[in-house]
């Protein structure tokens, strides 16, 4: 497991995609400014809160599978602390809406205000005691959670990057894993895709589709779209001879040599070698059509006949 200050530096690296995540969801939101403008009362109305989380246009959430009452207590009272440690009430009204939600969603048989009430008495050990009680799969769920909460209806101040650091530490979180999941959370926030090209596009793609309970199937099939890249097209007319470095549907790396070509130039020929590099990550898909040799790199869920419609498509 990598140490604190290890996996404060690797934060370091993504806090850029978590303060970058931006809110959508305007109808819900809409409702919720309205009652914060309405009042802006010193006490919190649980009842309205209940009444605008049903509004929330989420599915099943993975928490309903939780059946340990202590590890759906715990689940809870940790993402409530953010509200804790960020005192700007209009933020944590919103916040409170999505913790409503997803008390609903669990198994406890406790209500919001008892377990915000309990989150108050917060101490370091409790995150060191949920880690020991959820699964890997629990763990990413919580914090896309914690990522999603943090940025609701705002960005994250530096108290709750510190306390998400924490939780990273304590769950032994990899750099790269936490690249994906501040992605994941981008994409539910926005509900839609823009995900930079220096995360794994396939690992991407396969812990996206565990989130379908945030994200409709019209964004999972946008991502399709959007995850793909057109990093190969080379005319017949263009060289004398080429090769293809990789085979179909082969996992590559960003920096992996694809395709190499010796160049047709003029009335002569040239016998100089070039190259072409993966930009990125991913599966790459290779196929011939209308004389020319293309390779685009996608995921490892997508398919080659879909991928080649979809070229021909962005030709006309």
């Amino acid at each position: 497991m990598k140490g604190l200050l290890d996996i404060q530096q690797d934060i370091r690296n993504i806090e850029a995609n978590i303060n970058d995540l931006c809110m959508d969801l305007r109808n819900a939101y809409a409702d919720i400014d309205a009652l914060r403008n309405a009042g802006q009362k010193s006490d919190v109305d649980y009842e309205e809160i209940e009444a605008l989380a049903k509004q929330l246009p989420f599915g099943k959430h993975p928490i309903d599978s939780l059946e340990d009452g202590r590890a759906c207590q715990l689940y809870l009272e940790l993402l409530l602390n953010i509200i804790r440690i960020d005192e700007d009430s209009s933020i944590n009204l919103n916040r409170l809406v999505f913790a409503q939600w997803l008390v609903v969603q669990s198994r406890i048989d406790m209500d919001l205000e008892a377990l915000y009430t309990d989150s108050l008495g917060f101490e370091y050990p409790m995150i060191l005691e949920l880690e020991g009680l959820l699964t890997p799969k629990y763990k990413e769920n919580f914090m896309v959670d914690a990522l999603v909460m943090s940025n609701f209806s705002g960005t994250a101040n530096k108290e709750i990057l510190s306390y998400v650091v924490d939780i990273c530490a304590a769950f032994g979180m990899e750099h790269e894993q936490m690249s994906i999941l501040s992605a994941i959370a981008k994409v539910i926030l926005e509900q839609s895709i823009a995900v930079s090209d220096n995360i794994d596009f396939d690992d991407f793609m396969r812990k996206l589709g565990g989130f379908r309970h945030y994200i409709p199937s019209s964004v999972i099939s946008e991502a399709n779209r959007k995850l793909r890249r057109v990093v190969v097209e080379v005319k017949d007319a263009d060289i004398r001879s080429y090769k293809w470095k990789i085979k179909q549907g082969e996992k590559v790396r960003k920096g992996d040599v694809l395709f190499v070509y010796n160049s047709r130039g003029g009335y002569s020929y040239r016998n100089s070698e070039n190259e072409i590099k993966a930009p990125r990550n991913g599966t790459i898909y290779t196929f011939r059509d209308n004389n020319t040799n293309y390779g685009v790199i996608s995921h490892q869920a997508d398919d080659k006949d879909s991928i080649k419609a979809w070229v021909k498509e962005n030709r006309r």
